[in-house]
């Protein structure tokens, strides 16, 4: 036999819950796929971003050194080379201060709390939608008051489903 829905009971700071979980149909899982992936470009953009990020990080340790260097040969040289390595030291300055600017743009921790507002709205949307039973509202509630994670109740739920199905 198949099953498509789960009798479960949920326990939250002594209150307990008897919910009935569902499987989800057709439409409702292609509802979920879409809003998964709307979660997995966000995980990539935050990806590039990190990756952007280090990138100018390991640029500016490398201007660092070289007008680090730079100085250091200024002491030493003639004075044709020094307007050279003072002009040069400019231009790394320039670049060092505009890749300042643009780090100070980056968002990744916008980003991120965004990435992670959104995947809770998805897993409180997966509550709502596979979640049953004569106790949901008031487990809903419950979620809402303790101001408790959709994503860790899921997790429970997944744990609960488990078991319902090694009893069988």
């Amino acid at each position: 036999m198949i099953k498509t829905e789960y009798k479960i009971s949920l326990e939250i700071d002594s209150d307990m819950f008897s919910l009935v979980v569902k499987e989800p149909n057709l439409t409702e899982r292609k509802d979920l796929e879409l809003k998964a992936e709307n979660q997995k470009a966000k995980i990539r953009e935050l990806e590039n971003k990190a990756k952007e990020q280090s990138d100018i990080n390991l640029r500016l340790n490398e201007l660092n050194e070289t007008i680090q260097i730079n100085k250091e040969l200024i002491k030493n040289c003639d004075i044709k080379d020094k307007i050279s390595l003072l002009f040069e030291n400019k231009k790394l300055v320039k670049e060092k201060t505009e890749l300042c600017k643009k780090l100070g743009e980056f968002s990744a921790d916008e980003i991120a709390k965004s990435l992670n507002d959104d995947l809770e709205s998805l897993f409180a949307y997966k509550i709502d939608l596979l979640v049953l039973g004569d106790d949901k509202e008031r487990f809903k509630n419950t979620l809402k008051d303790k101001g408790l994670s959709s994503r860790i109740v899921w997790e429970a739920i997944n744990e609960a489903i488990k078991e319902a199905q090694a009893k069988k």
